[in-house]
């Protein structure tokens, strides 16, 4: 009796590993971290602007743990379709690249569906909100400083 359970325990603990068997696991994980979703989660991000940093602290869980070349190859798909502008911004202790969405005005119906990304409603509800307040705190004056966004956009 006690050989036959043990067998059986055995059968359905290989069974289980060789499925995913959470969300958590890496299998599940390494499907969802695509270039297409990143890029989809880039142009998600709320406020007008999406940095690396923003998008490990308060992108998607399961995008959290992208490497900044994942990221810059995304942002920069996105400036080849026209979607927004990746720039390089420095301060004296730091530099990052900032991708800098595009305005809804100046976005065309199709331009985002185009690119199966996201709908143009999401994107405008997305880029009217307020930003991640690590970039309001570090690039803020920079950004403003150079024309990218309007002062009045950072509400505080």
């Amino acid at each position: 009796m006690i050989v036959i359970g043990l067998k059986y325990y055995l059968l359905q603990r290989m069974l289980n590993r060789s499925a995913p068997r959470s969300r958590g696991s890496t299998f599940y994980r390494s499907n969802l971290v695509t270039s297409r979703g990143i890029m989809s989660a880039i142009l998600l991000m709320s406020g007008p602007v999406c940095s690396h940093q923003a998008m490990n602290s308060n992108g998607p869980k399961m995008l959290r743990h992208i490497t900044s070349g994942q990221f810059m190859n995304a942002a920069t798909k996105l400036q080849d379709a026209n979607l927004g502008t990746l720039f390089s911004l420095q301060t004296r202790q730091t530099s990052q690249y900032i991708f800098i969405k595009k305005p809804p005005a100046e976005m065309s119906e199709g331009l985002i569906q185009n690119q199966d990304l996201c709908r143009i409603e999401e994107y405008t509800y997305r880029y009217n909100m307020r930003p991640p307040a690590s970039i309001i705190r570090k690039w803020k004056p920079k950004l403003v400083e150079l024309g990218f966004v309007p002062e009045d956009h950072f509400k505080e």
